[in-house]
């Protein structure tokens, strides 16, 4: 006799016992013959996942205005996983872009959605930018 477990594709990865018992059906009444104990280890994978909520990569706005990104947050790995989260690749005087967490935990093959907010600079004299210069940076 041959017992099979298939694993889910999602299964988490640790160990996880399992006891297989024999029983034999003697008049009408089951009675336990033997127990045999398995020992299963789901191996730990690791992986991520970052885009943006719609696919919304580029947003409009003026000096002063304030625009947000929803970004999507995949761990495509098998256990809890905590990630820090920083903004890198500023445009120069622009620091006011900072994401909703510094860091944030999310489980095993789940998805967690936090928001950037960029606050768009002042620019004193307007010979120092390109109105149509597009600004980007990196999450």
């Amino acid at each position: 006799v041959t017992l099979s477990a298939p694993l889910p594709i999602d299964a988490v990865g640790g160990t996880y016992f399992v006891v297989v018992e024999i029983y034999s059906l003697v008049k009408n009444r089951e009675e336990l013959q033997a127990t045999q104990s398995f020992q299963v280890t789901v191996d730990k994978t690791y992986g991520v996942d970052l885009t943006s909520t719609n696919n919304v990569l580029t947003k409009e706005g003026e000096a002063d205005d304030t625009v947000t990104f929803d970004v999507d947050l995949k761990n495509e790995g098998s256990v809890n996983e905590t990630f820090r989260i920083s903004i890198e690749k500023k445009p120069r005087g622009w620091d006011q872009i900072t994401p909703e967490f510094n860091q944030i935990t999310v489980g095993p093959y789940q998805t967690a959605t936090f928001t950037v907010t960029v606050e768009i600079p002042t620019i004193d004299d307007p010979e120092d930018i390109d109105a149509s210069e597009d600004y980007m940076f990196d999450l």
